[in-house]
């Protein structure tokens, strides 16, 4: 039998501390920060000393109130299915910093094994569209938040994620926002000082850095981190070139040597932290598994996978660590199987055409498994509907629109998606800009679903482990 070591539970406060955040003593420096990847364009600027921050007293019935604002404010969030998380685990901090015109407050802050959750507001003296006329909306205005340990971005790869945050004006002059951002992959502990930073805000630059210490914990959230740390050689068949003459792919055998670092199950969420390095190139980059996997559990069925984005490796032999969010369907996981996957050389066509007035309805994708259509609807902004996957599906349903006579409608716009944790429905929101767009939007009479018939589970290479 496997052995698994498992990071005891801390036990529960009755007065349901989180995290209690407080300003670090002036004078503490974050240092020797430098830039780590070619993925930022701008340089990195993160203030040496925390300044001049107001601080207010520590109240769970002051954070209470601020949650609620945010949600009456905003009742479309992507965040509205973990508003009782929120709720019971938030507390107020109330920590500010102005500079160049513009006053980033941290609101509240939840924080455990698997997740750094904070509600926001920044506030500027001039009309925030008046700055620029794109930070007319929200989204765009929303300005990317760096979370920084030790020197060093916490979940590197997550950095400039946009599923991972949302905004919303609360007048011309004031954003206010949720940042949901997974840490599995750091070690926190009490005592640890984060810095929460920026590069820019509404275009410009200034310091609004603030330097937190996590100055008690407790686990009021109910998370739990399962050190796991078993490790395969996975091996796959890949195309690795092409001879152009032929015109034939060429295929080999690929080894990957994959770890599961840990699983982190929480109030807020799931998540699974892995490792991999490979020697073999493919088209001269080493080979990957990264995301491409599924998981199931202990009762056969098949766990939703979300967040699929991950850091790939540049060099052969280099360790790669990469985060991702499950859904887990049920309380009691006591082990998970990891299933590797590759898409086979096959054409993937759509589903045929669902008339939109006759949902929900499911549609089969592969031999794995079905998505269930639940709603579809077009308003004057917006193209919205929701679905369900049943079996192994990795990564989102890629759905077309067409019109009363089956021709298919192109239409540009901004993409938001979001999941109910709680039941693992998949909500996507076209936002419609453009006049053009949302005449187009009107004539949409059918949708398909692009089909997984090229998807292979390769169950001879699983990783099967325990969580309890």
């Amino acid at each position: 039998m496997d052995k698994i070591k498992i990071k005891d539970n801390i036990k529960v406060p009755t007065n349901l501390n989180q995290y209690i955040l407080k300003g670090i003593d002036e004078g503490e420096k974050v240092n020797n920060l430098k830039k780590k990847s070619n993925t930022f364009a701008k340089p990195l600027k993160v203030a040496a000393m925390v300044g001049i921050v107001s601080l207010a007293t520590i109240s769970t019935a002051y954070a209470v109130e601020k949650i609620i604002d945010y949600f009456e404010l905003r009742s479309d969030s992507k965040y509205k299915y973990e508003k009782d998380d929120f709720l019971t685990y938030s507390e107020d901090i109330n920590l500010s910093k102005k500079d160049n015109g513009i006053e980033f407050k941290v609101d509240t802050i939840a924080v455990d094994d698997g997740f750094f959750n904070m509600t926001y507001t920044i506030t500027s003296d001039a009309k925030i569209s008046d700055i620029d006329e794109e930070y007319s909306r929200a989204f765009a205005a929303n300005p990317v938040i760096k979370i920084i340990k030790d020197g060093k971005f916490v979940n590197f790869n997550d950095y400039g994620r946009f599923d991972n945050t949302e905004a919303i004006f609360e007048s011309d002059y004031v954003l206010k926002g949720i940042l949901r951002k997974p840490i599995s992959e750091a070690n926190i502990e009490k005592g640890t000082k984060l810095t929460i930073d920026f590069d820019y805000i509404f275009g410009k630059k200034g310091d609004w850095s603030i330097d937190i210490k996590l100055d008690e914990k407790s686990t009021s959230s109910q998370s739990k981190k399962y050190i796991i740390n078993k490790s395969k050689d996975i091996v796959k068949l890949e195309q690795y070139d092409s001879d152009i003459k032929n015109d034939k792919p060429k295929y080999k055998d690929v080894t990957v040597n994959y770890t599961i670092d840990n699983v982190v199950i929480s109030s807020f969420g799931s998540l699974i932290t892995t490792t991999e390095k490979s020697k073999d190139l493919v088209y001269n980059e080493p080979a990957r598994i990264a995301d491409m996997f599924v998981l199931r559990d202990d009762e056969g069925n098949y766990i939703d996978v979300i967040n699929q984005v991950g850091n790939l490796p540049d060099t052969a032999n280099k360790p790669v660590t990469n985060t991702y969010e499950f859904i887990r369907n049920n309380d009691n996981i006591k082990s998970l199987t990891l299933i590797p996957f590759v898409f086979e050389n096959k054409m993937d066509d759509y589903s045929e055409k669902i008339d939109i007035k006759k949902l929900p309805t499911a549609i089969k994708l592969s031999k794995y498994g079905k998505v269930i259509i639940e709603d579809f609807s077009v308003t004057d902004d917006e193209i919205i509907y929701s679905y369900k996957k049943d079996g192994a599906l990795p990564y989102e349903a890629d759905i077309a629109f067409y019109d009363k006579d089956g021709d298919e409608i192109i239409i540009g716009s901004m993409v938001e998606d979001f999941v109910n944790r709680k039941d693992g429905t998949h909500t996507k929101r076209h936002m419609l800009t453009q006049k053009k767009y949302k005449d187009m939007a009107k004539n949409i009479k059918y949708i398909a679903i692009r089909k997984n018939n090229s998807l292979k589970l390769l169950e001879d290479q699983r990783i099967d482990f325990k969580l309890k």
